[in-house]
């Protein structure tokens, strides 16, 4: 399993040390903020493997996603919901960033979309650019020609390869949007460890965006990279996240709904567990599940711990109560030659049935197998044992 990244803070890349081109203060973070949720979901599919090879941040303007087979240009602008709907003439500004970037890549399979917060006016010409289709009406051929100061043949074609995308989720709601989208991929996390990966992701996104800009470097390196100087092709690494990356930062929500066998499991020293199982004549089966599901628990616990208040108490109460219960199931074969296979048994079949009550805090999502874990935890820090002589 990767292994989570620690992300160290540097001052000199903090996103409000940042010179902005024209707004400051609260607001302006605010919408610096905005850029950086609305590239999250690109960062989730780069992270499972949906298709995105890296998400590349620009300092306040520019979201650039890299696809397998392509690169998709976005320009990302806010809007006020009291100024109304967006027409033509306010996202002109928007429309000039995307084609100097077009002219740059136009030889290369590139896609190009202006993301808008907030709706389009249906009866402006902008609204041609949010349908499919070619069928651009006049009055949008004249003003973008007369804007960008381009030949009929050069507008055709760059209208042909732009998408405008409104109704982008308003700035107060970004970040519950998100969180929706990664409920949907770990429907058992807390709201609290939902929202603690949500903020390492994009307080990862803001450094990068504070880091050097790279807009004049990214068409020669999606051409070649290899052609760019050592020097330049670190400036674009320092602003590109890669699945490497991105899974370190939302593994929680990547994993957190999966059991996963680890290579810890099968170290050559012999644990106080396996030796207890041994002991209560457990078979090499449940031992090594015992194992991994001990080592799931473990990681289940950091998780738990990283994202919650208070919560080591939480932790400490649901193992108490399943100290009560495992005492239980091995007690009532004290009799038995193999007193571990009887108790495994019945923690398997009652664990389900009482899960909610032994995990009130939802440390271990109500997980039968990951309780069953924590049970395997506390026997390898014998608190715990499976009914042989020398548990």
């Amino acid at each position: 399993m990767t292994a989570a990244v620690a992300l160290r803070y540097d001052y000199r890349m903090d996103p409000l040390g940042a010179r902005p081109p024209d707004d400051t203060g609260t607001e302006t973070f605010r919408r610096y903020l905005y850029q950086a949720c609305l590239a999250v979901p690109f960062c989730l599919k780069c992270a499972v493997g949906e298709g995105v090879v890296s998400v590349i941040m620009e300092h306040f303007e520019d979201l650039v996603v890299e696809y397998e087979d392509s690169w998709l240009f976005v320009q990302i602008k806010t809007r006020n919901a009291d100024r109304g709907p967006w027409r033509l003439t306010d996202a002109i500004s928007g429309l000039r960033s995307l084609h100097r970037v077009f002219r740059e890549t136009r030889h290369l399979e590139a896609r190009y979309e202006l993301y808008l917060e907030g709706p389009v006016d249906r009866a402006n010409a902008l609204q041609e650019l949010v349908l499919d289709g070619s069928d651009f009406g006049q009055t949008l051929r004249d003003r973008v020609k007369s804007d960008l100061g381009i030949d009929d043949a050069e507008c055709e074609e760059f209208l042909a390869s732009i998408k405008v995308r409104p109704e982008q989720p308003p700035r107060d709601y970004a970040e519950a949007r998100n969180i929706r989208i990664l409920n949907e991929y770990a429907p058992r996390l807390l709201q609290t460890e939902l929202e603690a990966v949500h903020r390492r992701v994009t307080q990862e996104l803001q450094r990068a965006m504070a880091r050097e800009r790279i807009v004049s470097l990214m068409p020669r390196y999606i051409e070649d990279p290899d052609a760019l100087h050592e020097d330049e092709r670190s400036k674009i690494e320092a602003k590109r996240l890669t699945k490497d990356a991105l899974f370190a930062l939302m593994e929680t929500v990547i994993s957190g709904s999966y059991l996963l066998r680890s290579a810890a499991t099968n170290g050559v020293n012999t644990s106080k567990l396996e030796e207890k199982l041994v002991a209560g004549g457990a078979d090499d089966g449940i031992v090594n599940d015992a194992k991994m599901l001990r080592a799931n628990a473990t990681i289940r616990e950091s998780e738990f711990l990283s994202s919650t208040l208070y919560g080591d108490k939480k932790i400490e109460d649901v193992r108490l109560r399943l100290g009560v219960f495992a005492r239980g199931a091995v007690s009532g074969h004290s009799g038995d030659p193999s007193p571990a296979r009887r108790a495994w048994s019945d923690l398997l079949t009652n664990l389900p049935t009482q899960a909610a009550y032994l995990d009130p805090h939802r440390v271990y999502h109500h997980d039968a197998m990951l309780l069953l874990g924590a049970v395997c935890s506390m026997s390898d820090e014998c608190l715990l044992h499976w009914g042989g002589p020398v548990a």
